[in-house]
């Protein structure tokens, strides 16, 4: 561990201490012919006596732009590009005390039959509203997965079982092409791990969402952007990949396309086969016994995924398309699961429990999207969706329990179990969206109306003698229906030339309904819920200067609890480990409060603070005197800060670095009766670096790694410090 923070130090350092040398600047102002400014035409600085390319930048909104050399001994000509204007290109020059070139101008072109642009995209933009991670800039994104990538994305943390945390916070909302992903929990982790990297485009983080983004989720959003094929004609793509950890992994896919100016057709499939590993380690002490467990789980898994869609161009201003994907997963689960029996005042008096268990679990998913679009370049624009999808899994599991004596091969006692547990999720969502220019600004407007159905069975049998007989006490039949209908508008208006507002509201009205049939009496039944929430959000932006830009802005949200949160099956570890859910589980409100900074379009720093009621979270409770579960509950609250700092950093045209850092300290409270409180106070840490090289013959070298410090997970779990080195390389031909 301290080789690799050692590691993440000098990654730190080697890209922080660049900023010390002093550089020379080259500034100018760039019009066109009748003198009003050009923004964002392209500056290229090219050194002598090859011509390559130094430095790119662009000119801001006033036509200014300033270039901080990279080396005052180097001879260079400056280029100027706009599209539609004529060139510009500078005689040589040494600039050792920098250089002005006052005014370019440019001149239009006196015929255009053909432009073609090419632009070099960042690994990491930094965007008033949201950081984007371009994938394409990460050179070991491939042969990687969704939830892999992840992983290196700017504040985003995915812990060994697979949640999601973003800024040191819980409840992330998860998007793909903008539309909201239904799943949660392992499916969701499944999904993600079937969307292979090759055709990612991008994952956009927003911490600060507005009120066109739906309430859920107290940490923000993270939107998934697929790849998306432009170009007329057909073609395709196939990808294979190979990686290894624990076991081996494989991966292969197919894609294709075909577009003219009527129709967009295109379809892809995608396959994914290994074996994935998880331990577990609990150790707890009660009724004066210890009782030591540690479950490793390996899971053999076989994933298919696939997606068609169609797109009708009816004019250039409208589109319709219809979007078609779904996929299977077919898992075996084998859990061998220890746990060692003994006093507290001694260890030598040691009995084992043994649960070697064995599942299958089978996931199928489907997927309809209806879509129409009507955009015109006046900034009018209208979006309309409709979705249905279904979700379905059969699990079951047999699970033996052998107690062995203190010498492990004594048998005292036998018992086994097994489960059936189906499911099946349905989902109809409908969702219009509309903005237009007004008053000065944009306003935008819409509706979302969502329902949600779940089925879910969990048979539980004891076996006699190689016979199941079912357990009235344990077997339940549990039913979800929820029910959102939401309406929200914003609007955006720049006060002055410096000085941006948005404001938004947004209202939803949820309506719940759990249905729990047991075979077991008198147990209770969950409540009706129908309520009404408000979500206001309100952001301030403004640019001091052309290198330097603020902004504040606050939001409410709301996390609701989830089919797997509410259903109270059980899932075993051993019989005297479990999981299971709790269907009078409460929603939480978040209050978040951001303050942003970004330099020169590349260094952002984020204060932040967030404000939970009722917080939902994991917990470990105590049954049948000597057995333990983890539940879920609401405690009383959560008061998250945190500070990041995100800093892509062009070096030369050969090296590129980025870090982020990210400091938290995280307060949980919660009061259940005597010596059942929670009162968790941490300070913590988690670092991010990469260093890209390219090298000569198109060889491109690549280190990264991560660091997380020791934490508190979802306000009742400690965690221990964790960390990650990688490196890869890739030749282009």
């Amino acid at each position: 561990m301290k080789s690799q923070l050692i590691t993440f130090v000098i990654l730190l350092f080697t890209t922080l201490g660049l900023t010390q040398n002093p550089q020379q600047v080259i500034q100018g102002k760039v019009v066109n012919d009748t003198n009003e400014p050009l923004s964002y035409a392209n500056i290229l600085l090219h050194s002598l006596p090859d011509s390559s390319i130094a430095k790119v930048g662009y000119t801001s909104e006033k036509g200014d732009f300033e270039i901080y050399l990279p080396n005052t001994e180097t001879e260079y000509y400056l280029e100027v590009t706009y599209v539609g204007m004529t060139e510009f290109t500078s005689d040589s020059f040494s600039a050792k005390d920098g250089k002005n070139f006052t005014t370019i101008q440019l001149a239009t072109e006196a015929s255009l039959k053909e432009v073609v642009v090419t632009s070099q995209r960042r690994m990491i933009e930094v965007q008033p509203d949201k950081t984007v991670f371009n994938i394409d800039k990460s050179i070991n994104s491939a042969g990687n997965d969704a939830m892999s990538l992840l992983r290196k994305a700017p504040g985003v943390m995915v812990d060994n079982n697979d949640n999601i945390i973003l800024l040191g916070k819980s409840g992330v909302l998860v998007y793909v092409d903008g539309r909201r992903t239904p799943m949660s929990g392992d499916d969701l982790a499944n999904m993600l791990k079937n969307i292979p990297s090759e055709q990612i485009d991008a994952i956009e983080i927003i911490t600060s969402p507005s009120a066109k983004y739906e309430a859920e989720g107290n940490a923000g959003i993270i939107n998934i952007r697929l790849k998306k094929n432009e170009n007329f004609g057909a073609n395709g793509t196939f990808t294979a990949g190979y990686s290894i950890g624990v076991y081996a992994k494989y991966r292969t896919g197919l894609s294709g396309n075909y577009r003219n100016k009527k129709i967009n057709i295109f379809g892809s499939v995608n396959g994914n086969k290994g074996l994935y590993q998880n331990t577990t380690h609990i150790k707890r002490e009660l009724s004066q016994q210890v009782y030591d467990s540690e479950s490793v789980i390996v899971t053999d898994n076989d994933d298919l995924s696939y997606k068609a869609g169609l797109d009708f161009f009816l004019s250039p201003h409208s589109t319709i398309g219809l979007l078609y994907n779904g996929g299977y997963s077919d898992g075996t689960v084998h859990t061998g699961a220890t746990t060692e029996i003994y006093p507290e005042s001694n260890k030598s008096a040691i009995n084992y429990l043994e649960s070697n268990s064995i599942g299958n679990d089978n996931r199928k998913r489907n997927n309809i999207n209806l879509n129409y679009q009507f955009k015109k370049k006046s900034g009018v624009e209208l979006n309309i969706d409709l979705d249905y999808g279904n979700y379905s899994n059969k699990s079951n599991n047999i699970q033996p329990n052998k107690y062995f004596d203190t010498d492990h091969n004594t048998l005292l006692s036998k018992n086994e179990n097994r489960t059936n547990s189906p499911s099946e999720i349905n989902i109809l969502v409908g969702k219009i969206d509309f903005e237009q220019k007004l008053l000065g600004g944009k306003i935008e407007i819409g509706t979302k109306m969502s329902k949600v159905h779940t089925d879910n069975t969990f048979d539980f049998y004891n076996v006699v003698n190689t016979q199941p007989t079912i357990d009235s006490n344990r077997t339940n039949i549990f039913r979800y229906d929820e029910q959102v209908v939401a309406g929200y508008f914003s609007y955006l208006r720049p006060l002055s030339e410096k000085l941006t507002f948005n404001i938004g509201l947004r209202a939803e009205n949820t309506k719940t309904k759990g249905e729990l049939i047991a075979l077991k009496i008198n147990q209770d039944k969950p409540d009706e819920r129908n309520y009404l929430s408000w979500f206001p959000s309100t952001s301030l932006s403004y640019n001091l200067n052309d290198k330097n830009s603020f902004r504040l802005s606050y939001g409410k949200r709301i996390s609701r609890p989830n089919y797997e949160e509410l259903n109270p099956f059980e899932f075993k570890l051993d019989e005297l480990s479990y999981q299971k859910g709790n269907p009078f589980l409460q929603p939480h409100f978040s209050h978040n409060l951001q303050l942003s900074h970004t330099f020169m379009n590349m260094v952002t720093s984020s204060l932040n603070y967030t404000r939970i009621n009722d917080y939902m979270t994991r917990i470990v409770d105590t049954t049948n005197l000597n057995a333990s579960f983890i539940t879920w509950k609401n405690i009383s609250s959560q008061d998250v800060y945190s500070m990041n700092i995100s800093s892509p950093i062009p070096i030369t045209k050969w090296w590129s670095a980025y870090t982020n850092i990210n400091v938290y300290q995280s307060i949980n409270k919660a009061d259940f009766g005597a010596n059942r409180k929670i009162n968790l106070k941490v300070t913590g840490i988690n670092i991010y670096a990469q260093n890209t090289y390219r090298l000569p013959k198109g060889i491109s070298l690549e280190l990264s790694g991560f660091y997380a410090s020791p934490s508190v997970w979802g306000g009742t779990f400690k965690t221990k410090a964790c960390g990650e080195q990688t490196s890869d390389s890739k030749r282009k031909f």
